[in-house]
């Protein structure tokens, strides 16, 4: 594959493919390392793998809402007096475990403050902050998570990465992969650390105040759609590892598994990682919703293999 060079600025390279059925491709790189956020390509990606937060846990990284909330970055929220801040950690107390993207949903029925978005902000530049001091040297290479990177490698493979930390690249760059391949073998889908962009928030069909569309994760202005119709249409294996499939995320995926139950794009393969047997009841929850209570119909129609990662 075959790149020329369009323009350079910096911060930001275009290139552009010379091929007839090729529009463009963009690449926006942060500061050290390529961010796919908007493509349109001939669909040729046989691979996809989707993964989570689940997926750097796996690897060992603590990057759990519980460890972010145990921090100083959010205990600093806290102590300045950010009400947002106080109100998840109360909620995770109340709870012992917290999905601060629903918990947002819940935050913004109940207050109408005009400094909640300030609030909000600071509660993304604080997550940054708190990813930005992960140690990639403590990466499990025996990992599950590390050896489906590493089984992929020589195929055709895109990996659609929800999480903003820099795991996949380090996982590349150790199994040996240079960066020009690397800029196409992994689409960030709510931004990075690294170039201090990120996704956060709710999903589209939550009906939230007025003042509060800046949740919306497609209202976010770092957010570019990417075709995961398509690549999920054209591929022939697809991975899901580490991602809860949960709700604020359904608008990437139902089209797939209702097409899927309806057998509109014939039997694709997949691997669903889940953590354990609550881990596999939560994704079961979620399959449900995503199949329109098919669940049964998207395993006949699939060659599904069920894998845990415990």
């Amino acid at each position: 594959m075959i790149f020329l060079i369009k323009s350079y600025q910096p911060a930001r390279l275009e290139l552009q493919r010379p091929d007839k059925n090729f529009k463009h491709l963009k690449l926006y790189f942060g500061i050290s390392f390529p961010l796919i956020t908007m493509f349109k390509i001939n669909q040729n990606y046989t691979h996809i793998i989707v993964i989570g937060n689940g997926f750097d846990l796996n690897l060992g990284l603590k990057t759990s809402y519980n460890d972010f909330l145990a921090s100083k970055y959010f205990d600093k929220l806290c102590l300045n007096g950010n009400q947002l801040c106080t109100y998840l950690k109360g909620q995770h107390q109340f709870k012992n475990w917290i999905d601060i993207e629903n918990e947002l949903k819940e935050y913004s029925s109940k207050i109408k403050k005009a400094f909640f978005e300030k609030e909000f902000e600071e509660l993304c530049s604080s997550l940054i902050s708190f990813l930005k001091e992960l140690d990639y040297s403590q990466i499990n290479i025996h990992s599950k998570a590390y050896q489906l990177i590493k089984n992929n490698l020589g195929k055709q493979f895109l990996i659609l990465d929800f999480n903003y930390s820099n795991s996949v690249n380090e996982i590349l760059i150790n199994c040996g992969m240079y960066d020009n391949e690397r800029s196409y073998r992994m689409a960030k889908v709510h931004g990075s650390v690294e170039s201090e962009k990120i996704i956060f928030g709710i999903e589209d069909d939550v009906t939230i105040d007025r003042a509060h569309i800046f949740l919306k994760k497609t209202c976010n202005i770092h957010y570019y759609p990417i075709p995961f119709n398509s690549l999920f249409k054209t591929a022939q294996h697809v991975f899901f590892f580490g991602h809860s499939l949960g709700e604020t995320d359904h608008t990437y995926f139902k089209n797939f598994f209702r097409e899927i139950c309806a057998n509109l794009i014939g039997t694709k393969k997949i691997d669903l990682y889940y953590h354990g047997k609550q881990g596999y009841k939560d994704l079961h929850a979620q399959l449900d919703i995503l199949t329109l209570r098919n669940i049964g119909q998207f395993k006949q129609n699939s060659d599904l293999t069920q894998i845990d990662t415990l």
